[in-house]
Order: structure tokens, then sequence, then C-alpha cells
């Protein structure tokens, strides 16, 4: 009962507590149980929720770690995948480059074996009187090679329209470039045989032109048309083999059919202005028929022949050894006297096959050029040596004292003499050596170490070269003066050589000079000079009883001309002697 009281007393005096619910305990033992529940539930609590916070924070980092791995290994993988790429392509390029460097061996090869075969049996050649339209290439698999994997790879049809649509486009362009350069190629442009009024003309003429068209035409593989120009006419018109061409339209037929050579055939050289001289800038091979070549031929129009022929966009043939030497009186260089009919066809598929460079132009355009800025042009023996007597300063120049690329060319001139002359004139002793070039050009210091030299400024053309020489350089100076004076200066060289004797000199480049100089302006060029081809210098060599040792090209590069001609030389320096 008592207990009961107190239970009851206790409950009574918590009903009686206005602020809080909580059972008054009395002080000493309830405090000290209160604060040690504390303590314990805050050392339970507290450590599971740091290593909760420490897991949380740890998992975190992991995740972090992971995603930031991903992420570098994935761009690992496209730079892996871009290098690969890039490496199949740079493969497929190296494949086509190599494809294209065996193609160009091949077609080298193809073309030396077609230029022997033409020498023997032109008739016989696989090319010989083959359309070129028949000998297209086939298009290159690796230049396709993304539009066909795209193809390979579509997923769905409007994927395979749009790869098979970029495919079609690519193919139409690379064959249009591929017939394109099947038409421009200048072996497949015609050979154009032409005669003044072919059916009244005089029979040995017209038998002839006859007789060419159809040798070219069963032995060439270029096509071959045959013209007859009549001075009436309304049209172009064919009759048989022969188209028939009014006079004042042979320009726009010339300018039309883009001939590679025109062949003109007649009695005379003078027909060369047949047309109003709309021939006189063609790839221009005269065939003379006769004795006569020159009958008729002056004035003007003479020297713009003889500049043509000297500057190899005119050939000359001609029945007879007399008739050629009718023609190199007068100044024609190299005519070739007709016999074998596969060496024609040699002559006219080498013609055909390398044209001058466009920007030639003819000696009384020239001329006007200059006048037009109070100058003339410095042609012939008389106004060369007046030229020279006017030359007060004869100094050398040295290479440090020219601009570039003058500079590097005399430094590049006179190294490629110093190592001929090393290589030549190895181990032989007691030389005599002579120099005959401008003195502005310094050649002696570099002939001393090798003998005796002496300079002399003699007459090239009609002076007389005393002695006998192991060597004689010859620098700027004969490819100023005109066929029939450097013929009478290769005599003299001839004479002064020793048997076993050697002549340097420089060959001006045709294939560079004439884009040069159409470039600057031909009045940007005074003095006349005359530019070769390796085949033209060769064919002069031979026509004086020379024969050539050593070319060695100078200048490649060093000078800012049409991409075509930037790998030509400026000029060779030839080490020539006295043909066997």
């Amino acid at each position: 009962m008592k207990q009961d009281d107190m239970r009851e007393q206790k409950i009574r005096s918590m009903h009686a507590c206005k602020e809080s619910f909580t059972a008054a305990e009395p002080e000493g033992k309830g405090k000290m149980m209160k604060r040690m529940g504390k303590k314990m539930t805050d050392w339970y609590i507290r450590p599971f929720g740091q290593a909760q916070n420490d897991f949380n924070t740890a998992a975190a980092d992991a995740i972090s770690a992971l995603h930031t791995q991903l992420q570098e290994q994935q761009a690992a993988l496209a730079e892996t995948e871009r290098r690969l790429t890039e490496i199949i392509r740079e493969q497929r390029e190296s494949m086509a480059r190599s494809r294209n460097a065996w193609q160009e061996a091949l077609a080298e090869t193809e073309e030396k074996l077609d230029r022997a075969l033409c020498a023997a049996d032109p008739a016989c050649r696989p090319l010989a009187g083959v359309p070129p339209m028949t000998r297209l290439a086939g298009l290159s698999h690796e230049a396709l090679f993304p539009q066909i994997q795209a193809v390979k790879r579509a997923e769905n049809s409007d994927a395979l329209e749009g790869a098979l649509g970029q495919l079609r486009q690519q193919y139409a362009d690379q064959l249009t470039q591929s017939l394109q350069q099947c038409a421009e190629a200048p072996r497949h442009r015609p050979i154009l045989i032409i005669c003044a009024e072919l059916q009244q003309a005089e029979e040995a003429v017209k038998t002839e032109a006859a007789r060419m068209y159809r040798l070219l035409q069963r032995a060439s593989r270029y096509p071959v048309e045959l013209l007859s120009v009549c001075k009436e006419g309304t049209g172009v018109r064919q009759g048989g083999d022969c188209f028939v061409v009014p006079e004042k339209q042979l320009s726009s037929v010339l300018r039309e059919k883009k001939a590679a050579l025109v062949i003109l055939c007649d009695t005379a050289t003078a027909a060369a202005q047949l047309g109003s001289g709309c021939l006189l800038m063609e790839n221009l091979l005269l065939r003379l028929v006769g004795d006569a070549p020159g009958r008729g031929l002056g004035g003007s129009l003479m020297q713009d022949l003889l500049h043509l022929c000297e500057y190899d966009l005119h050939g000359y043939c001609v029945d007879s050894a007399e008739a050629a030497h009718a023609l190199r009186k007068l100044g024609f260089r190299s005519p070739y006297i007709m016999g074998d009919d596969r060496r024609f066809v040699y002559l006219a598929e080498e013609r055909a096959a390398n044209p001058v460079p466009y920007g030639l132009v003819h000696v009384s355009e020239w001329d006007r050029q200059l006048k037009a800025e109070n100058r003339h042009l410095i042609k012939g023996y008389a106004a060369l040596k007046a030229y020279y007597q006017r030359q007060t300063d004869t100094r050398a120049v040295q290479p440090q004292n020219l601009p570039y690329p003058q500079n590097c060319c005399m430094l590049m001139e006179q190294q490629s003499i110093i190592g001929l002359l090393e290589h030549y004139l190895q181990g032989r002793k007691q030389l005599s050596l002579l120099d005959l070039s401008r003195p502005q050009k310094g050649i002696v210091p570099l002939l001393q170490p090798f003998g005796t030299c002496r300079s002399a400024e003699a007459d090239p053309v009609y002076g007389t070269v005393e002695g006998q020489y192991d060597v004689i350089t010859l620098f700027d100076v004969i490819w100023h003066y005109e066929y029939t004076d450097r013929s009478r200066i290769w005599e003299q060289l001839k004479a002064a050589l020793v048997p076993e004797g050697l002549l340097l000199l420089n060959v001006p480049n045709l294939r560079f000079e004439v884009p040069r100089r159409h470039q600057k302006g031909w009045s940007s060029y005074p003095l006349y000079e005359v530019c070769c081809t390796k085949e033209s210098f060769y064919r002069e060599l031979a026509d004086h009883g020379l024969t050539p040792k050593a070319m060695l090209p100078v200048g490649q590069g060093l000078y800012s001309v049409p991409g075509v001609h930037r790998s030509e030389p400026i000029a060779w320096v030839a080490v020539v002697s006295i043909a066997l």
C-alpha cells in the first residue's frame, strides 16, 4: 500500500510540471546516467558516420578517377583511330605515288622502245595507226577508295543512295580529266601536211605530199591529215583524203586543229608566208622539193625564218646535198636530206613530241618591242663588233658582286668548269689553255691551276687563233652570232685544238629561256642570242665535225618561271671534242 501511494505521488508530480513532460529525477545518479548515455551514443554513432563519410568520399573519388581514365582511354582510342586513318591515307597516297612513278617509268621505257622501233621499222609499232581514245588508262581504285568504302558500309537505302551519288560524281570528274588529258596529249594531236593548191601544184610536189601522207598514216602513231590551201572559197570541204581550206580560213583551222606538227610541202622556203604568215609560229617542218629551196627569199621574211630555225621552231627537209648546202649558205642550220622513209618518220615524230615552249616571237616582233623603248636589236657580225668595242668596263665580275640569283648561277658555272677540267685532265701535264670568253666572265683564274693559260680577245669570226691548245674556253660568245658566223668559229676552234683537245662553253637552254623572256618581255634583251635544246646543239656539233663529251646542267629552280619549266636548267656547261 505504501508503494502504491509513492507511485501515485510521482505521477502527480509529473503532471504538475508545466514546462516539460520530462520526469523530474533526483540529483546525482540520474544526471550521471544521462551523461553516460549521451557519451555512449556519441561513441557509437560518430565512428559509424565518419566511416560512412570516408567510404562515400573514397567511392566518389574512385568513380571520378574511373571516369577520368575512361575519358583518357576514349581520347587515346580516338587518337589511335585518327592516326590509323592517317597511316592508311598515307599508305594509299604512297601506293598511288609509287604506282604513278611506276607508270611514268613504264611510259618512259615504252617511249624509248617506241623510238627505237621507229628508227628500225615504224609501221611495226603497236601504237602506229591506233586511235588515241582506245588507249585510255584505267581509273585508279585508290583515288575512288573513300567513295567505294562508303558504298560498302551503307546501312540503309538513303545512305546507299548518297554514297553512290558521291561515287558517281567522283568517277565522272576523274573520267572527264582522263579524257581531257588524252585529248590534250601532244602525241595525240595531229600532224598536218599542207600544200598550196594541191591539184594545181607541180607534179613533184603533189607526188611528195601524197607519199608523205600515206607513209605517216601507215607508220606514225600520230593521226595525219592532208590539207590543200586554195586562194578562193567560202568554207572547208573534204575531197577524198584531202581537206580543201580557203587561205583566209587557214589561221582558224590551225587554231582548231592544234597540230603537233605542220609539214609544208613546196618548192621554196618563201611558201612559209602562206595564209598571211599564220604558219610562221607553228611547229613547222618545211619539205622543200627541188634544188632551189632559197628561191624568192629575202628581206624581213628571211630574217624571221632564219631566227625561227635557230630557235628550232622550224626544220627543213630537202632532196639532195646540193639543196642542203644552199640552205646552209643562207644561214639555215641542220637541214635534213631525205632518204630513208624510216628516218623521216622518226624525224617527224621527234619534232612533234618536242615543240618549242610558248612565248617565242619572230625577230621582227623582238625588234619592234625594243624600238618601242627607243632601242634596237643588236644582231649580226657588224653590230656585235661595234657593241663590244663600246664596252669600256672589262673587269671580271665575281659572284659576290652580283645579286641573287645571278650570283648562284655564276658560282655553279665556275665550279662546273673546275670539276669538268679536273675530271677530263686527270693525269695530263704541261697543258696549254686558251680563254676566248668575255673578260667579265673571269675564266682565266679558273684555268691557271691546270697549266699555261693565256687570254685572247681576237675576233672570233674573222680573227686568227694562233697556236695549238689542249683546252679552249668560250663562254658568252658564240651564241650571239648567227649560224653562218658560228660555222666559221667552229672551224677555227677545231683548227686550234690538239687532236685530243677539249672545248668548254655554255649553252643557253631554249626550254628555260623562251618562257623566261616571255615573262620578262623580249625588250629586256637587246643583245641577240641563240638558245638551244640538247638535240639542236648536238645537230650543230655534228654538222661541224664535233661531238659532245659532257653536258652539265646549271641553275635549275633558281628563277621564278612557270612550273612546267622550273626544273629546266638555265644553261649547260658543255665539254666538246673533235669527232673521230
